[in-house]
């Protein structure tokens, strides 16, 4: 473990569940625990979204739906395996999946797969590629995929669904277009006479601002662990942050001006000053480029900017007089200190990326506490 603790507060996820759950029209929660819980902790995030209404889950591998079966908290709930698995991932973990999954399908092959392997009929998921282009059958191809699933003795064909590719801004048409296509998919298959149970597209950024896309059920992702879903403009929704994250002070030292700091020398100060040594890395998710991009800490109340390069198990701040920090004083890299506060959506935004990059890259080798 480093010097380093990352705490997660389940009653944030507990009040952002039931605040979407309130929020969604008629529709079911899906909460998405995929990469652990976002780097939270898969379980114990499971645990609180379903106490909190959620009445599915969502996981992208064959090995963290059986997490999620081993775990005392799913019960009967449905756990859905976002896209289509390797064959030999699926083939090797079958006899340990839950018998509440859920798996997608999108292709012949892997409806064919499933079929070979199941005892008993398992539910299955038709993943519509409307857009994204990553995965799923393309939208003309769709009734046959669903032709050949409810020809399948080892399947139920249960529902459909798309992913968007834009939702996190409102004002790009190109949503307007996958919901179209869908929809035109919708109605193939109606004609045909397949009718499902579940039809879903929504993630967290349609959840709030496209209503008319919740259908049966609403995947709550970002928002669930408290992070920006909308990436042009504010969310009117006030979700609240799952995770803390604080470090200390391992070294002081004072430098004169004209000194450079980590390696390639790539920040010289500019005065006199003092630094100090925080004892994790980039091999706990603190991207090297942190300092370049200004991310910033939390030391005593003040912001303290990151400097240098950050190394693989340390990170330099500046702290000024030496007054002001002392070896073992708390940092704070996320959340709130005084009347200061650094936020996930914070740091992405000065490393350009999003708040899911960052909250996934924290690294395990950081200590996580888990409160109720």
């Amino acid at each position: 473990m480093t010097g380093a603790s990352a705490r997660i507060d389940l009653s944030a996820i507990r009040h952002n569940v039931a605040l979407f759950a309130g929020m969604a029209t008629g529709a079911r929660i899906c909460a998405v625990v995929k990469a652990d819980g976002y780097g939270h902790g898969a379980a114990a995030v499971a645990g609180a979204a379903v106490e909190a209404g959620a009445t599915w889950l969502a996981v992208a591998t064959i090995e963290e739906a059986i997490e999620i079966a081993q775990s005392d908290i799913a019960g009967d709930v449905p756990v859905m395996i976002l896209s289509e698995r390797p064959a030999a991932e699926l083939r090797s973990g079958w006899s340990e999946l839950p018998g509440s999954k859920r798996l997608m399908v999108a292709s012949e092959w892997g409806a064919r797969l499933i079929d070979s392997l199941a005892d008993d009929p398992v539910p299955v998921h038709i993943k519509v590629d409307t857009g994204m282009h990553r995965v799923g059958v393309a939208p003309g191809d769709a009734v046959a995929l669903a032709g050949l699933i409810s020809s399948l003795p080892g399947l139920v064909l249960e529902g459909v669904c798309t992913h968007f590719a834009v939702a996190d801004d409102p004002d790009d048409p190109f949503t307007d277009i996958q919901v179209q296509r869908f929809d035109s998919v919708l109605a193939d298959l109606a004609a045909a006479g397949h009718h499902l149970e579940i039809v879903h597209m929504a993630n967290s950024a349609a959840a709030i601002t496209r209503p008319d896309t919740h259908r049966d059920l609403v995947r709550l992702g970002i928002s669930m662990y408290g992070a920006a879903a909308l990436r042009t403009r504010r969310s009117p929704v006030e979700v609240r942050p799952a995770m803390s994250l604080t470090s200390s002070i391992t070294a002081l030292h004072g430098i004169e001006a004209g000194e450079s700091v980590s390696y390639g020398r790539r920040w010289f100060a500019e005065t006199a000053t003092t630094i100090a040594t925080l004892p994790l890395g980039y091999a706990d998710g603190i991207s090297r480029s942190s300092a370049a991009t200004g991310v910033e800490v939390l030391i005593g109340g003040r912001r303290c900017p990151m400097v240098g390069v950050v190394t693989m198990d340390q990170t330099m701040v500046v702290v000024g007089d030496t007054s002001l920090a002392d070896v073992g004083d708390e940092v704070v890299l996320i959340g709130r200190q005084g009347d200061q506060e650094i936020t996930v959506d914070e740091i992405a935004g000065r490393l350009g990326t999003i708040g899911y990059e960052v909250l996934v890259g924290l690294g395990h080798r950081m200590s996580r506490t888990v409160v109720p």
